[in-house]
């Protein structure tokens, strides 16, 4: 069997020994109503490395993608109060601001980055250089890890506070489990995920935190796109 985190798999049944919480039921999907799936019933395009984080991933792209395209409308406000470049413009920054979305660590950027500049220039008929492409990407490449490490420093820092402030000065699992679940963590149980996992469980569940790197990404392109 492998223990992965929140359940075990067993390779020989070709399926989990245990299911997942009842947390995780969702009526309004045919696989949301399966405890036994695993990732959206895909397990070869997908991954959930705690348990938690499929739709977690679905839900940051999908908020990346949302924040950066109301950074370009406000850029474009910026010159004349207007929002005047034009359906072809705006169409071609949806494609690749959909194609920049994916990179969710910044190491991504490197693929992302050149497919979106290409992507845009060709919906927007215009000439770009392998000069210019390599140029932004390391641009963008800069902004994301800049992001990307302050969003997981304060996102660490935050999960910390809270857990000290739920567990205290308690050691012994049992009593980190009652105060876990006292404070409406039933999920988080220390002795299968450790300290860390607990954290990170706790990070989770906080949405301001959760998202930090879209917004702190989107405030940083928001500058910059001035600055450009």
């Amino acid at each position: 069997m492998y223990y992965c985190q929140s359940r075990y798999y067993v390779p020989e049944w070709g399926r989990w020994l245990n299911s997942d919480n009842i947390a995780f039921l969702d009526t309004s999907d045919l696989n949301g109503m399966n405890l036994f799936c695993y990732c959206g019933n895909n397990p070869i395009s997908n991954l959930d490395k705690n348990g938690r984080s499929f739709f977690a991933f679905l839900a940051t792209v999908a908020i990346s993608y949302a924040i950066s395209m109301l950074v370009e409308v406000i850029i474009d406000a910026a010159d004349n109060g207007k929002v005047d470049n034009g359906w072809k413009y705006y169409r071609a920054k949806l494609a690749s601001n959909a194609i920049n979305a994916l990179a969710v660590i910044p190491p991504l950027t490197l693929i992302t980055s050149p497919i979106a500049q290409i992507v845009e220039a060709k919906m927007l008929e215009e000439e770009i250089t392998t000069e210019d492409i390599i140029k932004q990407t390391l641009i963008d490449f800069a902004l994301d890890c800049v992001s990307y490490g302050v969003s997981n420093g304060s996102k660490a820092l935050t999960a910390h506070k809270k857990y000290t402030s739920i567990v205290g000065k308690a050691k012994d699992n049992l009593t980190v489990n009652h105060k876990l679940a006292d404070a409406g963590f039933n999920t988080l149980k220390i002795g299968k995920l450790g300290v860390d996992g607990v954290k990170e469980g706790i990070m989770d569940s906080c949405f301001f935190t959760k998202y930090m790197d879209d917004i702190i990404g989107s405030l940083i392109s928001f500058c910059f796109g001035f600055i450009d």
